[in-house]
């Protein structure tokens, strides 16, 4: 996963990223590693904030004085963005989030998984579940608020989540609009 997400910072960098802020939240804290670790000679400045708020706070305010930025999380810390999102929108400030995770197998699970084989028959039923009943929902919310105030989402391709493959990324984006 460390190599994905590395490429999704490159990638960043190459188009021109110069401010990242992030909250170290697993497993987004991989593109905050490698951007520390790349950072003087890519020529972006990087910040480890004190919270998912503040992450998205800074973002927006690189962007206003010009600075083309980026942050990160995970599908929690999305929800502690929503207000400084609004705020980008308002100020008609560009700004790139990404995301990482994915759903566990229950409401009650204490741990993220993502099935990627409709096999065993049990495996069906759970990945039918993660995207009705969870995925889905929570992406159309997300997307909706994003591109409602502006404001573009990114998402990363591994194996482990809800994206893993064009595939993958298709059929989410058709479900929850094409600002993904």
């Amino acid at each position: 996963m460390r190599r994905t997400l590395s490429v999704l910072a490159l990638g960043a960098v190459t188009a021109g990223c110069k401010f990242y802020s992030a909250y170290p939240m697993t497993p987004a804290s991989s593109i905050l590693h490698w951007m520390v670790s790349h950072a003087e000679r890519a020529g972006v400045v990087v910040k480890q904030c004190e919270d998912e708020l503040a992450v998205m706070n800074m973002a927006v305010g690189a962007g206003y004085a010009g600075v083309r930025a980026m942050c990160g999380t995970s599908g929690g810390g999305f929800a502690l963005m929503t207000e400084a999102i609004g705020m980008a929108g308002m100020l008609e400030v560009p700004v790139v989030v990404t995301f990482s995770g994915c759903p566990g197998d229950a409401d009650a699970a204490k741990h993220p998984n993502w099935i990627v084989t409709p096999w065993p028959p049990e495996f069906l039923e759970v990945l039918e579940w993660q995207w009705d009943k969870k995925a889905i929902p929570y992406w159309k919310e997300a997307a909706k608020f994003a591109a409602d105030h502006g404001v573009k989402v990114a998402l990363e391709a591994h194996p482990g989540f809800i994206v893993y493959n064009v595939e993958t990324l298709l059929k989410l984006r058709a479900e929850a609009g094409k600002n993904l």
